[in-house]
């Protein structure tokens, strides 16, 4: 029980660390308008599946 809930805590935050270092990396890389396009990219997607 004990190892099975450590591990998925440490997926939980390899997640995390995953999305903060693409977040640091890329605003340094000048990505944020390429964040920017992913969310209105997602955003059409999302969009496109409701109606």
């Amino acid at each position: 029980m004990c190892s099975s809930f450590f591990i998925k805590n440490d997926q939980i935050y390899y997640n995390f660390f995953v999305i903060l270092v693409y977040e640091v990396f890329g605003t340094f890389e000048g990505g944020v308008t390429a964040w920017q396009q992913n969310i209105q990219f997602r955003m059409r997607l999302l969009i496109m599946n409701v109606m």
